[in-house]
């Protein structure tokens, strides 16, 4: 039996990587990463040093960039149609599946804060251990930190490993990325222009953007 772990980059996915490897042994796990080209530069450090962990290695798919695929689609994704997730990972993860020839068993990360999410995932007979233990993110994190591997820097600034940005986030996680990952706000201002949608309903990244810099002046006044 293969154990397979959609192997994020994230806390929840390395901590349910290393309880599956544990439990089964590393020959009988296959930690899979799906890249959109949008994750932050360090997730790839953090895999790497997971894997240098319990001495495995992780397969890597990518099916296209985010912006490129936006450019494709010619529309954003958004919290209503997260596309992205489906074109960038789901497909991608589903065709890598259809190559494997022997019996497997499926694995995500996904605590007890997750109980929406988990639930799909297990109708579709997708294994969640975290979720099952009832796992706070506390104790995921905790069991990454004991391992001595540096948590991915992302976690500075929000609670999840994902794409930067991402579609699915509120302008209040956008004001971090303006703040923190500026070069990769003005990609997608620009790609509002080009592609003549909007990220927000009613208001440009362009008119966001004069918003959160009066929102940072205020915030370094107050210090």
């Amino acid at each position: 039996m293969l154990h397979i772990v959609q192997f994020s980059g994230g806390l929840g996915s390395a901590a349910v990587a290393r309880k599956v490897i544990e439990e089964h042994g590393k020959d009988s796990v296959l930690l899979v990463y799906c890249d959109t080209g949008w994750q932050d530069e360090d997730t790839f450090r953090f895999m790497d040093d997971f894997c240098d962990c319990f001495n495995t290695r992780y397969e890597y798919i990518k099916h296209n960039d985010l912006a490129s695929e936006i450019l494709k689609q010619n529309c954003f994704p958004s919290v209503f149609i997260p596309w992205c997730n489906r074109v960038l990972k789901t497909e991608p993860h589903q065709r890598f599946l259809q190559t494997i020839r022997c019996p497997y068993k499926q694995y995500v990360g996904m605590d007890i804060t997750e109980h929406n999410r988990a639930i799909k995932v297990k109708e579709r007979g997708i294994e969640t251990p975290l979720y099952d233990r009832r796992m706070p993110p506390r104790e995921v994190r905790k069991s990454i930190e004991e391992l001595g591997i540096r948590i991915p820097r992302t976690y500075k600034y929000f609670k999840h490993n994902n794409c930067i940005p991402c579609f699915k986030a509120t302008e209040k996680e956008w004001f971090k990325v303006w703040k923190y990952y500026r070069i990769r706000f003005e990609h997608m201002r620009e790609l509002e222009k080009e592609i003549g949608a909007t990220v927000f309903k009613g208001k440009t990244l362009e008119e966001l953007e004069k918003e959160f810099m009066d929102m940072d002046l205020q915030q370094r006044m107050a210090l």
